[in-house]
């Protein structure tokens, strides 16, 4: 798959937030800030391309990806129609925004956007077992084993599902700005 990033296409990122809050309140709104805060570290965002509709149900709904390498996040709103422009938000895609956003801190931890992801908690097991449960940390592991992830892999899933749930989008910008520096 071949995407583009450009200045334009981080912009417009942006702009499709728009009906997730009122005019007045938009500065304010953490999770606009998140999607700043992402774009300000290098990596475009691209909310509802053509891809998110192309893909086979076989495979599972998904919700959005991180690909550090390209410096791509992508965001499959989930009520969104092919070619909306400006799709309503619901909490599952800001969930998938604050997940996605903490596998850009996973990528920063080495101090290099190159999708060279690790753990950015002490143990990132017993925190997202806590947050989430051994029953979905089973879950977890059972739909990213069957795709063919590694273990390594599936601990990176664990955390970024436990801090996306854990539904403080402030907390991850002091992160993001404290390990991604390239872009402050």
């Amino acid at each position: 798959m071949n995407f583009f990033r450009s200045a334009a296409t981080a912009f417009a990122s942006l702009s499709l937030l728009a009906p997730l809050v009122a005019p007045a309140q938009a500065a304010r709104n953490p999770h606009v800030v998140l999607l700043e805060t992402v774009q300000a570290a290098g990596v475009s965002v691209l909310i509802n391309p053509d891809w998110c509709h192309e893909q086979d149900p076989a495979d599972g709904d998904i919700y959005g990806f991180y690909a550090g390498g390209e410096g791509l996040m992508v965001i499959c709103p989930e009520e969104a129609r092919k070619g909306e422009e400006a799709p309503a938000w619901t909490e599952e895609d800001l969930d998938t925004l604050r997940h996605e956003a903490h596998h850009l801190l996973q990528d920063c931890m080495d101090g290099v956007l190159s999708h060279s992801l690790r753990p950015a908690l002490e143990d990132p097991v017993g925190f997202a077992s806590d947050i989430l449960g051994e029953q979905t940390l089973i879950n977890i592991a059972r739909v990213y084993g069957r795709h063919g992830a590694s273990e390594e892999t599936i601990v990176l899933e664990f955390e970024a599902f436990a801090v996306a749930a854990m539904d403080r989008p402030d907390l991850q910008i002091q992160e993001i700005k404290r390990f991604c520096p390239q872009a402050y």
